[in-house]
């Protein structure tokens, strides 16, 4: 009897130890075998045979590509005139004596005169001067009293004559040479522009002779349309 209340007893025993073994289980360690729960950032749907990463919804929001600079609007017109004295106080301006290598076509009565100081050397002179010619041609054909005179400031004769030569003479206006430099100088300090300026340089003179607009640098279609515009051409 003794035998078998011990035999009863260990029977007893290992099924409780089956019931209450998985309640008494302590928990993983680190570097256990378990295998561990995927990260969110990497888990995949998968849909037919393609697998699709799912977002994080705690993840910091990826920053926006860059954008292409923004399309800038046209840029205004800078002003015609570095100086424009006005009718009240301009002064009779003296032009600088030359010998006149070509005449320009003949204006009927009183006309105002663009004076273009360059010289053969000077890319952006030579770049306008077909501009400017064919401009004032075609105010002329409407009636404007405008001619233009070519001032070279040139000291070199022979690269002045090759320019006459070869670009020069499809223009028709009329061309003078400041060939002494102290006439060029004179001319500079009545104007107030630097001994030797910047070329090109634009002068605007009414028909009285008198310094209207003083310009020192290269013209567009538009700074000829606003002239048109400030002086009624």
């Amino acid at each position: 009897m003794r035998v078998l209340a011990a035999l009863m007893f260990l029977v007893a025993l290992g099924v409780l130890a089956v019931v209450a073994w998985p309640l008494l289980r302590p928990p993983d360690r680190p570097g256990s075998s378990r295998t561990a729960p995927i990260p969110i950032e990497r888990a995949q749907v998968v849909s037919g045979d393609a697998a699709t990463p799912v977002a994080d919804p705690e993840a910091p929001a990826a920053p926006a590509p860059p954008r292409g600079p923004a399309s800038a609007p046209d840029a205004p017109a800078g002003p015609l005139c570095d100086r424009a004295p006005d009718g009240s106080t301009a002064e009779v301006l003296s032009l600088p004596p030359g010998p006149t290598l070509r005449p320009g076509p003949r204006v009927h009565g009183p006309a105002w005169t663009w004076v273009n100081l360059w010289a053969a050397w000077c890319k952006p002179c030579k770049e306008e001067m077909p501009l400017l010619s064919a401009w004032a041609a075609a105010r002329r054909d409407r009636g404007a009293p405008l001619r233009v005179l070519f001032l070279s400031v040139d000291d070199d004769e022979r690269q002045l004559a090759r320019y006459l030569d070869d670009q020069g003479r499809t223009l028709p206006d009329e061309f003078r040479w400041v060939r002494d430099e102290s006439a060029r100088s004179r001319f500079y300090r009545a104007l107030g522009i630097p001994d030797p300026p910047t070329l090109p340089v634009q002068v605007l003179l009414d028909p009285q002779g008198r310094l209207r607009c003083l310009r020192a640098g290269s013209i567009t279609p538009r700074d000829l349309d606003e002239a048109a515009r400030r002086f009624g051409w």
